[in-house]
């Protein structure tokens, strides 16, 4: 057990007065104390009264009457003994029983005195004197006899009396420790992913909160808020105290790049105190410190009643919430991928430090690279477009594809999206160029390129007349007349239209674009004999055919 003793000196206390002493004890565990004060002489006690210890409890102690008694039992009981033994042996048996039923009378408590022991020699003694008395043995040898045979026990008895001037102000108190516990965080820029990627800005902001937990068991007197800065990392010239607070309070140092501040606080009426905020950078080692003190508004010295604080225990209102916050450069010579990390130590009153979360930012500086995958010369109307990109630092985010159209209107064609290819739909003897620009996780966003990624020269739609060839409508069948022919929303381009008979002899044949085939187009049969035909519809390389009945 590890124990230690402090010595005060109390001054004199004026009659019908009070006095107190404080004594503050930092401690993380509960601590057993015991209290006491040097032992008065008897004279000094006027009647009956008492001393009031830190716990309250008033020590009785003893009159000068009780003193006084003590002491003169005590000659009566020598005197007894003496005179009983050396001048009135006649008397010595009577005087010895009447001494041994006074020192039942007065002797102090007989678990205090060794009193069994006496009382069973002094019985003796009357015994031997009661026998003597009748001997005629002179009384001088026996007073002497008597007196040091005794001499132990008189001294014991003085002692009793003498200590009955003395009050038991001895208290042991077992004292529970009563304090503040903060869990705590540290943060930077949000950034993106794991790592934090952002961008290279002239400053960087950091947070770092504290708060007293609802558990803790008294409020926090003395909170300390320590940040040690990478001076390979950060440049000081732009380091800058920004705003601090507690509970429901908010403030900001008056000044802009502050190295130091000091504010105080007066929290009244909420609570009879002042808080001192101070902070300051150590331009040399690059160590920030922010200290909060409770002081008393009397003394301006910090309050010793340990349940007076300015961040009590945290509430539903975040009564016990704190924090502080600074910005700082950058060094210029920092390139992608540089790792920039930050932590605090937090100190609540006699608390151990805590240390924050390391909070980490990686830098992206690069621009992010994307390009559009080449195509053929020419083109169906539908065809597949895709593209690709690279970033050094945090990835791409989105990419924006471009389209020139017959080198005269140039206009987004995909915009932000996270997609790597898609079908585009062009119009037949059209030209069409692509180019791509990306843009990556810290927004930092690609140049656009000087030339185009990809062109291409639409000439016809055969994927699409190939899907569409099934909806061609021929009407009516069988027909006497006209033949009606029609092929709604025709792919763009030229279409050949013959009607073959069963003999292979060709008895029409024409070319029509495709808004007289959308439109629809008619064939006069009349002329033609009664019998069996063919319609043939030709696209490019691809062909459609109808059977038809001519009445």
């Amino acid at each position: 057990m590890n124990a230690r003793v402090y010595p005060f000196m109390i001054p004199v206390v004026p009659a019908k007065s009070t006095s107190s002493i404080h004594i503050r004890v930092k401690t993380l565990k509960s601590i057993k104390m015991k209290i006491w004060n040097n032992q008065p002489w008897i004279e000094t006690l006027t009647g009956s009264g008492g001393i009031v210890l830190k716990s309250g409890n008033i020590q009785p102690q003893p009159s000068i009457g009780q003193v006084a008694g003590c002491l003169t039992g005590l000659s009566l009981e020598i005197a007894a003994d003496v005179f009983s033994a050396g001048y009135a042996p006649a008397l010595n048996c009577i005087m010895g029983a009447g001494k041994l039923g006074f020192q039942f009378g007065l002797t102090p408590p007989w678990n205090k005195k060794f009193s069994l022991m006496n009382t069973l020699w002094n019985a003796s003694v009357t015994a031997v004197d009661c026998g003597l008395s009748l001997s005629g043995i002179a009384g001088y040898y026996k007073m002497a006899g008597v007196f040091l045979a005794n001499a132990w026990d008189y001294s014991e008895n003085f002692k009793s009396c003498v200590n009955l001037g003395y009050a038991d102000n001895t208290l042991n108190i077992l004292i529970a420790a009563v304090g503040s516990f903060d869990p705590n965080e540290m943060i930077g820029p949000s950034g993106f992913g794991d790592k934090h990627w952002i961008q290279k800005n002239n400053v960087i902001p950091y947070t770092v909160l504290f708060e007293n937990k609802s558990t803790a068991t008294a409020p926090a007197h003395i909170v300390t808020v320590t940040d040690t800065l990478d001076l390979t990392k950060f440049d000081l010239k732009e380091f800058g105290f920004s705003s601090f607070g507690f509970g429901d309070t908010t403030l900001v140092p008056n000044g802009k790049k502050l190295k130091q501040f000091s504010m105080d606080v007066n929290l009244k009426p909420k609570k009879n105190l002042i808080a001192r905020v101070s902070g300051k950078l150590d331009t040399i080692t690059g160590v920030i410190k922010w200290e909060f003190l409770s002081l008393n508004p009397t003394t301006m010295q910090l309050e010793e009643d340990p349940f007076v604080g300015f961040l009590p225990p945290n509430n539903t209102n975040h009564a016990g919430e704190g924090f502080v916050s600074f910005s700082v450069g950058l060094k210029k010579e920092l390139g992608t991928n540089a790792m920039l990390k930050n932590k605090a130590s937090i100190v609540f009153d006699a608390n151990k430090p805590i240390i924050t979360n390391e909070f980490v930012n990686t830098l992206d500086l690069d621009n992010p690279q994307s390009q559009v995958y080449p195509l053929d010369a020419t083109s169906d109307s539908r065809f597949p477009l895709a593209w690709t990109g690279s970033d050094n630092g945090s990835g791409i985010a989105s990419y924006s594809v471009y389209v020139m159209e017959n080198d005269t209107a140039l206009r987004p064609w995909k915009l932000n999206t996270i997609l790597k290819s898609a079908e585009f739909i062009g119009n037949v003897n059209s030209k069409y160029k692509f180019y791509s620009v990306a843009t990556d996780n810290v927004s930092l966003i690609e140049a656009a390129p000087s030339q185009y990624d990809a062109s291409t020269h639409i000439t016809v739609d055969v994927k699409e007349f190939e899907l569409k060839k099934d909806k061609l409508q021929v009407f009516p069948n069988p027909v006497k007349g006209k033949l009606n022919i029609s092929l709604q929303n025709a792919p763009c381009g030229m279409y050949i239209v013959e009607l073959v008979g069963i003999n292979g002899q060709v008895c029409y044949s024409e070319i029509h674009d495709d808004f007289s085939i959308s439109k629809g187009i008619p064939i006069d049969v009349a002329s033609l004999r009664s019998g069996q035909y063919l319609l043939r519809m030709v696209y490019r390389n691809k062909s459609v055919t109808r059977k038809i009945m001519i009445r």
